[in-house]
């Protein structure tokens, strides 16, 4: 003890080192009170009041931290790597979030702008999306002057003397009395059923700029090795020296 106490300096490291470290590994390691909401910005193209509600419901989501940017600056801080996935709201989207489209007609593809070291994330978010979205459309169908316009819709499309008229007459004549007896609006659903959503999310990898313009997950690894490998000789360095003092 008088030989190690001798050195103070280090016997205070060697008492202070252990106690730090394992402070730092509860603090990583402790349970939180929930998972932590995935960051995601919104670029809304369209400026439409659909979809205008439609990253608004994204905006109340929990598992999502989203944040209405430009293209320019989602691109920029996506490739950079600060935030993982970007969401872009396409030109005429408003066309097909109606419930009409739910069951058929021309899909629109929305660019997910991602890194690619983020893939996990990406996923993820894709699925929240297509659920939010779903959910979104589909609360037109408790809306009776949306389901008026979608039945008077679907007559338009019909041809002349197609027996399907009598029933969307029909339709549209109940969904007129209801709108006269109860002009309130009716309680959104956010039920789909089966149906499918009319806007597509499709993925595209956003990497940093370089030479070759995209993602290269050899230099992103070996990057990572050579720090770590870095450390594992500067311990063998410092256990080399005690071993010398030592000596």
């Amino acid at each position: 003890l008088r030989c190690f106490f001798a050195d103070r300096n280090g016997a205070l490291v060697t008492l202070a080192t252990p106690v730090v470290l394992a402070s730092l590994l509860g603090v990583l390691f402790a349970p939180g009170e929930g998972a932590r909401a995935v960051e995601v910005l919104v670029v809304d193209l369209d400026g439409t009041p659909e979809s205008a509600r439609l990253v608004a419901a994204i905006d109340a989501d929990k598992s999502l931290d989203a944040e209405t940017t430009t293209l320019e600056d989602a691109r920029t801080r996506v490739g950079a790597g600060k935030v993982p996935v970007a969401l872009v709201i396409p030109k005429g989207a408003a066309a097909v979030m109606t419930p009409t489209a739910l069951f058929g007609g021309p899909r629109l593809e929305a660019d997910l702008l991602y890194d690619p070291s983020h893939a996990v994330e990406r996923d993820l978010v894709e699925g929240l999306l297509t659920k939010i979205t779903m959910e979104e459309i589909s609360k037109g169908l408790s809306d009776t002057k949306l389901l008026r316009s979608m039945f008077a819709q679907l007559k338009a499309e019909l041809p002349a003397g197609d027996p399907w008229g009598v029933i969307f007459d029909a339709a549209i004549a109940l969904a007129d009395k209801e709108l006269a007896a109860e002009p309130e609006e009716a309680t959104p659903t956010t039920e789909s059923g089966g149906m499918q959503p009319p806007l597509i999310f499709k993925g595209t990898p956003v990497a940093g700029s370089s030479k070759r313009g995209q993602y290269n997950s050899y230099a992103h690894n070996f990057a990572g090795m050579l720090v770590l490998f870095l450390l594992f000789f500067a311990l063998e360095a410092a256990r080399g020296l005690l071993e010398e003092r030592d000596s």
